[in-house]
């Protein structure tokens, strides 16, 4: 069975669109920092697959910020986001 979520719909302004997402995926950047830090503490090695993913969330950052920065400060950027539970 599948749930979807809607998270993110809507319009923005450059600057808003560069506040919502990056504080998502500013979220979750410190989350994966969270579960490695954990890791290492009790296992005593980071958490490889958050490290990864870590890395993976910061490019993707870079590469939106990288994208909004090619727009007028007057653009309007459509954004969806869902959750999909399976």
């Amino acid at each position: 069975m599948e749930n979807n979520y809607k998270l993110i719909e809507g319009d923005f302004s450059v600057n808003d669109a560069r506040e919502v997402v990056s504080s998502l995926l500013e979220y979750k950047i410190q989350f994966h920092n969270r579960l490695s830090f954990s890791h290492e503490i009790k296992k005593g090695t980071p958490d490889e697959h958050s490290v990864k993913r870590r890395e993976e969330l910061m490019q993707e950052k870079e590469r939106f910020l990288q994208h909004l920065a090619t727009l007028g400060s007057d653009a309007t950027v459509s954004i969806k986001a869902e959750i999909i539970v399976s």
